[in-house]
C-alpha cells in the first residue's frame, strides 16, 4: 500500500514539475521575443508579450507557493500514518511473542 501510494505521489509531483517547468520556458520564450522583436513590433504587441510573461511567470510561482504550503501537511499525515502502523506491528510483535509456540494441545486445554 505504502509503495503504491509512493508511486502515486511520485508520478504527481514528476506532473506538476514539467508544468511548472513548461510555464517557466514558456514565459522565458515570450520575454525573449518580446526583447529581440523590441525595434520591429508595435508597443502594443510588445506591451502584450510582455504582460503575458509576467502573467505566466506569476502563475508558476503561485503553483510553487501553493504546493509548498500543502506538501508538508501531506508529508506529516504520512508520518502519523506509519507511526501508526509501527505501533501496531509493535503490539503484534509483543502478542506473539508473549504467545510463545502454541501447539495443538495448548488449544485443546483452553
Amino acid at each position: 500500500m505504502h509503495h503504491n501510494i509512493a508511486e502515486q505521489r511520485n508520478n504527481w509531483n514528476t506532473l506538476l514539475l514539467n508544468s511548472i517547468n513548461m510555464i517557466t520556458l514558456t514565459a522565458t520564450t515570450m520575454s525573449g521575443v518580446a526583447a529581440t522583436a523590441a525595434t520591429s513590433c508595435s508597443d502594443s504587441s510588445l506591451l502584450a508579450l510582455k504582460l503575458s510573461s509576467a502573467l505566466l511567470f506569476s502563475a508558476a510561482t503561485g503553483i510553487l507557493l501553493i504546493m509548498n504550503k500543502i506538501q508538508p501537511s501531506q508529508l506529516t499525515e504520512e508520518q502519523r500514518n506509519a507511526t501508526r502502523l509501527f505501533k501496531q506491528i509493535q503490539s503484534q510483535i509483543q502478542t506473539k511473542i508473549a504467545l510463545g509456540n502454541t501447539s495443538e494441545e495448548d488449544v485443546k486445554e483452553s
